[in-house]
């Protein structure tokens, strides 16, 4: 929530919500984000995309270019999810509800959603 990943909500302001459980990290004062997506997946209409070439990806390495290091949990949450589609993506945890702002890793279409991002970058 502090991130802007989650935005907390009523239940009635989303039309699923499955559980989210925080599992403790070994060694680490933070712990571990687990939900399950399946049920959300199989809705999915996976969208149709093709992973550039490596010839292309390394000629367009040759052209000038801003360089960007992140990791890929952090790539995800960088794409925003439309206001209008929030609601389909809730969870729950002690109670709460919940729905992503940003981009769910583990949804069955984030890999494309995050690729076509790259891509037009």
């Amino acid at each position: 929530v502090q991130q802007e990943i989650l935005e907390e909500v009523q239940k009635t302001d989303i039309v699923n919500a499955f559980p989210l459980f925080v599992i403790p990290k070994q060694e680490a004062t933070k712990g571990r984000v687990i939900y399950d997506t399946s049920e959300w997946s199989g809705s999915l209409q996976l969208p149709k995309f093709t992973l550039p070439k490596v010839q292309a990806v390394a000629q367009a390495a040759t052209l000038p270019k801003y360089v960007v290091k992140t990791d890929v949990a952090d790539a995800f949450y960088r794409i925003t999810i439309a206001p209008e589609r929030r609601n389909l993506l809730g969870v729950n945890q002690k109670g709460k509800y919940y729905r992503f702002q940003r981009l769910p890793m583990g949804l069955g279409s984030a890999p494309y959603a995050l690729q076509r991002t790259m891509t037009d970058l």
